[in-house]
C-alpha cells in the first residue's frame, strides 16, 4: 500500500477564515481546502470521477502539484496501465509553483473502470497515489491514445465550480456590505467581486491555486492564499477594523497642513551648478559630487494595514533614514504613500533639512488598503515637476504585495513613457511572499529599475544606498 498523508474535512459546515489580532494573538489565516500531502509536495485531488464516458466526453483530468517547500522537486516517474496516458506541464517543480499533471484514459471496452497511478516524487520516498474512475459507453477508435497537451483546455464545466465567500466584521460579527474580493492568479487579477447587504457573494472559478485579497473600508486587508476545488464551497473571511488614530500631543513647529502646490522648478544642469572657489569641503565624502550625479527622488510607499505585520514599516523607515543620512543638500527627496488613498507626505525637498525629513519618516503609520495605480501616477507626476537633467530621476515603490500593472494598458504606457524619458521605477519587495515577486519584477523592468528584496535590518542598511549610488554614479 502505499503511504499518505490525508488532511480529514468535514463538509457540514462552511469554513472560516480566521484572523486573531495582534498582540495578545499570534495571526492566522486558515484557507480550508482538501489536499493530499507528500513531503509538502502537495495536490488538489487524489480522485477524479469521469462519471460516463461518451462521444463528448473529454477523456483527459488535470491534477494540480503544489511545492510549499524550498527546494524544487522532480517528478522521477508515473507507474500506471496501459489504458493511461500522461504529460507534465513541467518535470520539475519549483518552490512556491504548481505544476500540472494532465492523465487521460484511453478506453478499450465498455463499463465500469478504475485505474490507479503513482506518481513519484524526489521529496520523498512514497509516491502520490491517483484514481480515476468512470463509466465508458462509448469507444472512439480513431481517438487518439496519446494525452493532449496543454494548448487544449477542459471544458470551463468541468473545471469550474461556484465560490461562495463570506466577509464579516471580526469584532461584531456582521456582514460588511461592498466588500472587495480580488482572485489573483499568476500575479494577475483573474476576477474581483463586491459583497451584497448580507456580505456575501458568489464567483465562478475553475480548480487552482489563488492569492485571495479581501478589502473593505475601514478595515484590514486580509490576503492569504492557497489551492481551491469543488469540495469547498464556503468561506468566511473575517476582516479586523483599523486601529483608531490618537493626537495625543501637537508639535507647534511641524505647520499645519496645506493644500499641496507642486511647481515646476528650473531643470538643474550639471555646468550650471556653480563651483565654490573657497576652501572646499565635501558633504559627503563617500558621496562626492564630482563622482554622483545629483538625485531627484520620490519614494512611493504602500502603508496598507500588511505593512504593520512583520515589522515591515520599521524596516523602511531603517532603509529610507541610511539613504538620507548619505544624501548631499544638492539631492532631492519626496514622500508619497498609497493606501486606501494617496497622500504626499512631503513634497520635493532639498536633504539638508534631516531632522525634519527624519521626523516625516517616523511618523509613517500603516493602515488602510491598497490602491497603487493611483500612486504610480502621483508619483510620475511630481518626478517630472523636479525632473534634474543629466541627474539620476527615480521613483522608488514599496510594498509587500502585488502591483498588478499588467491589467492597467495606460498605467503600462504610462510607466513605459517616464523610462524613456529618464524617469525610473525601481521596486522594494518588503518581506514579501514569492507569488507577488513576477509582478513586482515586471513594474521595475517596465520602469527601466532594480527589483529589490527587504526582509532584514542588515538588508535595510545597504540595499537602498547601493541602488542609489549604483544609479546616480557618474560615467
Amino acid at each position: 500500500m502505499c503511504s499518505q498523508i490525508h488532511v480529514k474535512i468535514s463538509y457540514a459546515e462552511p469554513f472560516n477564515f480566521y484572523c486573531f489580532r495582534k498582540p495578545k494573538w499570534i495571526q492566522y489565516i486558515l484557507f480550508a481546502i482538501s489536499f493530499a500531502v507528500n513531503a509538502q509536495v502537495k495536490v488538489d485531488k487524489v480522485a477524479h470521477n469521469f462519471e460516463v464516458i461518451d462521444r463528448e466526453a473529454a477523456r483527459f483530468t488535470d491534477f494540480t502539484f503544489l511545492n510549499k517547500t524550498s527546494k524544487t522537486a522532480y517528478f522521477l516517474r508515473i507507474d500506471r496501465d496501459n489504458d493511461v496516458s500522461v504529460r507534465y506541464s513541467s518535470r520539475d517543480i519549483q518552490p512556491d509553483s504548481i505544476v500540472y499533471l494532465r492523465v487521460q484514459y484511453n478506453p478499450k471496452t465498455i463499463g465500469k473502470f478504475t485505474r490507479k497511478i503513482k506518481a513519484y516524487i524526489s521529496s520523498s520516498p512514497e509516491p502520490v497515489e491517483l484514481t480515476i474512475s468512470g463509466t465508458t459507453v462509448f469507444i472512439e477508435e480513431t481517438n487518439s491514445p496519446d494525452c493532449p497537451d496543454f494548448s487544449s483546455h477542459l471544458p470551463e464545466d468541468k473545471m469550474s465550480f461556484i465560490f461562495q465567500p463570506k466577509v464579516i466584521d471580526n469584532a461584531t460579527g456582521k456582514p460588511i456590505v461592498n466588500a472587495s474580493i480580488k482572485i489573483v492568479r499568476n500575479s494577475s487579477v483573474f476576477l474581483e467581486q463586491k459583497t451584497t447587504i448580507n456580505g456575501e457573494t458568489e464567483i465562478k472559478i475553475p480548480i487552482g491555486y489563488y492569492l485571495v485579497i479581501v478589502n473593505a473600508e475601514g478595515y484590514e486587508t486580509l490576503q492569504t492564499s492557497g489551492m481551491v476545488n469543488k469540495q469547498i464551497r464556503y468561506a468566511t473571511f473575517r476582516l479586523d477594523p483599523l486601529p483608531q488614530r490618537i493626537v495625543t500631543e501637537i508639535d507647534e513647529n511641524i505647520p499645519l497642513e496645506k493644500p499641496l502646490v507642486i511647481e515646476k522648478t528650473p531643470k538643474i544642469k550639471i555646468d550650471t551648478i556653480k563651483r565654490v572657489r573657497e576652501p572646499f569641503v565635501e558633504e559627503n565624502p563617500t558621496f562626492p559630487l564630482d563622482a554622483f550625479s545629483p538625485n531627484n527622488i520620490v519614494f512611493l510607499i504602500d502603508v496598507s494595514s500588511s505593512m504593520n505585520k512583520r515589522n515591515r514599516i520599521g524596516l523602511v523607515k531603517i532603509a529610507m533614514v541610511e539613504l538620507l543620512n548619505m544624501l548631499r543638500s544638492i539631492d532631492k527627496l519626496a514622500i508619497l504613500t498609497y493606501a486606501t488613498e494617496t497622500e504626499v507626505i512631503m513634497p520635493p525637498s532639498t536633504a539638508d533639512n534631516k531632522s525634519q525629513i527624519t521626523k516625516m519618516i517616523n511618523s509613517l503609520v500603516a493602515e488602510g488598503f491598497t490602491n497603487g495605480g493611483k500612486g504610480i501616477r502621483e508619483a510620475i507626476q511630481v518626478a517630472q515637476a523636479n525632473f534634474i537633467e543629466e541627474g539620476n530621476n527615480q521613483i522608488i515603490v514599496i510594498t509587500d504585495g502585488d502591483f498588478e500593472i499588467q491589467n492597467d494598458k495606460e498605467l503600462l504606457q504610462l510607466v513605459k513613457k517616464s523610462a524613456k524619458e529618464e524617469i525610473y521605477i525601481s521596486v522594494i519587495g518588503v518581506k514579501n511572499g514569492s507569488l507577488t515577486y513576477e509582478s513586482l519584477q515586471e513594474l521595475a523592468r517596465k520602469g527601466n529599475g532594480t527589483y529589490l528584496k527587504l526582509n532584514n535590518a542588515e538588508e535595510a542598511q545597504t540595499s537602498l544606498v547601493n541602488e542609489i549610488r549604483l544609479r546616480s554614479k557618474k560615467n
